[in-house]
């Protein structure tokens, strides 16, 4: 049976789901209602400060810089959070949240022992617990855009670039006495209004060395064969083959060598002479290569070539939609070094926009701000931990931490201007979520100033998450919360 691994956005191949998991029927079935007669209702909570929304519990926790002084609205959450349907007697779990873009998703996944252990449907089983109720609510006003049904696992991602909400589920097609029995992995994409933006049928193969997963609404299939692996990307909803590359098993990168940035496959070309594998940007429409790092311009401080078996230069993530950055190896030539050098580059001409920093460590976490003009990176390990800003829009360094004179800090999420941070080293591993609750010792910080904002910080488990237009969610024990923009004078 093949293995369906579930992707958020483009950046990497791995990604845990949050929801539930099983078998069901047709998503067909998904039962969207109307707006719910619990919505929160805006007291004085309008943007840039107010009372907390009426009917919702009240936030206890100190300040949060960058975000209004009270949430402009708020639901319940732990035991409090689950609800019951009146009308049908029907028993859903506490809201876990979402963000979708500038819509914040609650689901709640019913109650196994409230769901019947089987509902009629031709050819398809429904399996206990699989249902998910799930309000979109605006982040502004809290108010109910969409109540939809969905069944199996829910996570946020992109379809197109946009940001979505997936269900992904199962469909099992019974056997008519003949034909075998079927299986077929569903993955539907929401908008943040609630409407269908997208959906792919995978139907599961027997054979355990392929995979197939559903990336910004493209298939992307894999199949391991002895010493080769095959990676095969096509539209989700048909009209083309789409593109297939080959790797050699030995060289095959799992996630960092079949990534998808703006309809463009990225792959590893063969290693060269000197050992480099060099990225390769193909068209998925088209088949057609646009362009490989082996002819691109390199930033300033990057060797011609590196004795380093199978290094290669590492994308870091998308910026704007039509950029990226590449960190290349930046050791001295003819010898290991865990350094690289950063570049801004065009994502469809592979043209170097800006050089960007140095980075002494392999280790490191890159985030940016809502406007995506500042990155942030956090690299070394323990006490060594410092942190770069480097302008995205001027290629300009804005600040660097010195490696004597101050504590070292961790940046873990930008918030309108302030830098939540911590001033314990955790050993950033390359991750790009830029959420850490057991940050320690916190500390805010103006985020181009590197001015104290907030010496002792926040808890690291309310550092906000935030959603396009700048509002932060904050999930505690007494509710989720969600606070308007209010931008660091």
């Amino acid at each position: 049976m093949s293995r369906n691994v579930a992707l958020a956005g483009a950046v990497a191949f791995t990604l845990t789901l949050g929801g539930c998991s099983g078998d069901g029927d047709s998503a067909d079935e998904r039962r969207p209602a109307g707006a719910n007669s619990d919505a929160p209702t805006a007291g004085d909570g309008a943007p840039g400060g107010g009372s907390a929304i009426r009917n919702g519990p009240a936030y206890a926790g100190p300040a949060l810089p960058g975000l209004t002084d009270k949430p402009l609205w708020s639901v319940a959450a732990g035991k409090e959070g689950a609800k019951v349907d009146t009308s049908t007697g029907k028993v859903t779990g506490p809201a876990e949240p979402r963000i979708v873009g500038n819509t914040v998703a609650l689901v709640r996944t019913e109650l196994a022992a409230n769901v019947p252990k089987s509902t009629p449907a031709p050819g398809a089983d429904t399996i206990v617990g699989d249902w998910n109720t799930v309000e979109l609510r605006d982040a502004e006003s809290g108010a109910v855009r969409a109540t939809v049904n969905l069944r199996g696992r829910i996570v946020a991602g992109t379809w197109a670039g946009k940001p979505v909400l997936y269900a992904v589920y199962t469909e099992k097609t019974a056997s008519d006495g003949l034909s075998t029995a079927k299986r077929t992995t569903v993955w539907l994409a929401l908008d943040e209004n609630g409407r269908e933006a997208g959906r792919a049928a995978l139907p599961e193969d027997s054979d355990a060395d392929t995979t197939e997963t559903v990336v910004d609404g493209w298939v992307v299939r894999t199949v391991h064969d002895g010493s080769k692996a095959t990676v095969n990307v096509r539209p989700a909803q048909g009209g083309s083959a789409g593109v297939t590359v080959e790797h050699n098993i030995a060289d095959f990168d799992g996630g960092k060598d079949r990534q998808i940035f703006g309809g463009l496959l990225f792959s590893y070309d063969k290693a060269d002479k000197d050992g480099v594998k060099h990225l390769v940007a193909t068209d998925i429409a088209t088949g057609q290569r646009k362009w490989t790092t082996a002819s691109v311009r390199k930033p300033a401080g990057t060797p011609e070539a590196s004795t380093t078996s199978g290094h290669a230069p590492a994308i870091v993530r998308m910026i704007g939609g039509d950029k990226i950055v590449i960190a290349w190896d930046a050791g001295s030539k003819g010898s290991f070094s865990f350094a690289t050098q950063w570049g801004l580059y065009d994502l469809a001409t592979g043209n170097l926009v800006h050089e960007g920093p140095r980075i002494t460590s392999g280790y490191y976490r890159a985030i940016v701000d809502r406007e995506e003009s500042l990155m942030f990176v956090a690299a070394g390990t323990g006490g060594e931990v410092r942190t770069t800003a480097w302008d995205l829009r001027t290629g300009r360094i804005v600040w660097q931490q010195p490696k004597e004179g101050e504590l070292p800090i961790e940046s873990f999420v930008v918030v309108n201007g302030a830098l939540y941070a911590s001033k314990r080293g955790y050993s950033p591993s390359g991750s790009m979520n830029g959420d850490n609750p057991r940050a320690g010792d916190p500390l805010v910080v103006d985020a181009r100033t590197r001015k104290v904002v907030l010496p002792e910080g926040v808890p690291g488990e309310l550092f906000p998450r935030m959603t396009a237009d700048g509002h932060g969610l904050v999930s505690t024990r007494d509710g989720i919360f969600v606070f308007g923009a209010k931008p660091l004078a």
